[in-house]
């Protein structure tokens, strides 16, 4: 009996012990939690800089969550459209006259645009904030300046807004960086399109499109921006499509065909931009088993062989010589693609896909081109039965 009180008693006192330890404990926590957060990490360096030190320079993208940040975050965006309000305000009051304004109001912008650069350099993030902000204000600047006060010309506002997207493009490519790029070929088309609207000048406004295309289709190995191409695709395709109606339009009146919706330039603009998208689609077309070819990439050159050769087949007078000369450059253009398709089966290693991404284009325009140039459906139909053997 007397052991099992020994025993009973010492249980006590480590118990106590215990007890007076974890007290100690809860009294430092509480002596913690009254001191401010910068007290308590000097107090606690051991366990803040061993991390902070290891994360390097990317221990700020991990500290862009939460509503701190998110306040943050609001008011630079909030200061950064004052400035720009102010400047505006400036300007409409007569304070200073339209050109200084507008000026001023595309300096602000390259250097929110130049800022973002920098801080997407050092992994700061206010980046995305600064670099669209001044994207974006740059295109409202230069539409504005054009379109509302004509103090510059349609040349000098697409140029402008391709050297502003071609910037925020760079940005994207050398960080690695989504948002910059998205933002430009966004903006840039929303800012494009409604320069001298309803009657663009047609050829600058498909030299704009082209330059549109390269920023978007580049952008393909980027993450994120795999939908940038297809946009761009169908943007150009209703461009051309309203170029064809105006010159439709100026045909039926019997006006003439000169001047912005000049008739010379459609064919080789189209030309150009159906040879733009069916190179990008050659070199997307995979040369090893490893690869596989996207979906918008394998149907790309069929889209463009339908668009581009019924465009012109609509555009072009419908007379029999003209019919024989579209039919034969279509006929060409099939055969082309299937040596293309030759071409790529010798390079590549056996069994790697992507083959029929120029199979179907050259079938469907030996379809559609040997019917205008033989005049029969039936011969169109044996020559196609015969390359399909």
């Amino acid at each position: 009996m007397s052991d099992d009180q020994k025993d009973l008693k010492t249980r006590v006192e480590e118990l106590s012990s215990e007890v007076a330890s974890l007290s100690g404990r809860v009294d430092s926590l509480e002596k913690l939690f009254q001191e401010s957060p910068v007290a308590a990490r000097e107090r606690r360096p051991d366990l803040s800089e061993p991390s902070e030190k290891a994360a390097g320079p990317k221990a700020e993208r991990l500290t862009t969550g939460g509503v701190a940040a998110l306040f943050s975050r609001f008011t630079a965006i909030s200061i950064i459209l004052l400035f720009a309000l102010v400047l505006r305000t400036v300007t409409d009051s007569g304070m200073i006259n339209l050109t200084i304004g507008s000026i001023l109001g595309l300096v602000y912008a390259s250097l929110l645009e130049g800022t973002g650069w920098i801080m997407y350099r050092r992994f700061h993030p206010f980046a995305p904030i600064f670099s669209i902000s001044g994207g974006l204000l740059l295109f409202a600047v230069v539409l504005e300046t054009q379109s509302s006060f004509g103090s510059i010309s349609s040349v000098t506002a697409y140029a402008m807004l391709i050297v502003g997207a071609g910037g925020m493009a760079v940005m994207s490519h050398m960080q690695r960086a989504a948002i910059p790029v998205i933002a430009g070929t966004v903006g840039i088309i929303a800012a494009g399109l409604p320069i001298d609207f309803p009657d663009p000048n047609f050829l600058y406004l498909a030299v704009f499109l082209l330059a549109v295309n390269v920023m978007a289709f580049t952008a393909v190995k980027l993450p994120r921006c795999w939908w940038l191409r297809i946009l761009t695709f169908f943007v150009t395709a209703f461009v051309y499509l309203a170029w064809y109606y105006k010159i439709f339009i100026y045909y039926g009146s019997g006006g003439t065909l000169e001047g912005i919706h000049s008739s010379g330039w459609f064919i080789p603009s189209l030309t150009v931009m159906s040879a733009f998208y069916v190179g990008f689609a050659f070199f997307r077309i995979p040369r090893s088993r490893d690869t596989i070819i996207t979906r918008f990439d394998a149907v790309l050159p069929t889209l463009t062989a339908a668009w581009a050769y019924l465009l012109a087949r609509l555009y072009l007078p419908s007379e029999m010589t003209v019919l024989v000369a579209v039919g034969a450059f279509g006929t060409f253009i099939a055969v082309f693609f299937l040596g293309m398709a030759f071409f790529i089966v010798r390079q590549r290693e056996e069994g790697a896909s992507g083959i029929n991404t120029l199979v179907f284009p050259a079938a469907f325009l030996l379809a559609i081109s040997f019917r205008d140039l033989s005049g029969e459906s039936v011969v169109a139909l044996a020559v196609l039965s015969l390359a399909a053997y």
